[in-house]
């Protein structure tokens, strides 16, 4: 029989654990070349687009409970390392 499994999530599962692939591919009952497969398969994120904001007066990005508020003297570099974790996140 054969299981169907969302990869993107048990991609993610694998990236949480700390494990290695062949540690946690053997725990998941998923052989690694399937799971190596789906792996390197996988779409990079796409880089962020930046779009300039005007006198604004400051921003807060919310995801999964957490809010980052962002001030208008805002370091650009820092914000967009902030949001490539993000992105990872939500």
């Amino acid at each position: 029989m054969r299981v169907k499994y969302d990869w993107n999530a048990k991609i993610q599962e694998y990236r949480n654990s700390g494990m290695g692939v062949t540690a946690w591919c053997r725990s998941q009952g998923i052989p690694d070349s399937t799971f190596s497969y789906h792996l390197h398969k996988e779409k990079p994120a796409k880089p962020a687009k930046f779009i300039e904001l005007k006198d604004a007066s400051g921003i807060t990005i919310s995801c999964q409970g957490l809010s980052i508020e962002i001030h208008p003297s805002f370091d650009a570099n820092t914000l967009q390392k902030l949001l490539t974790v993000l992105t990872s996140l939500c």
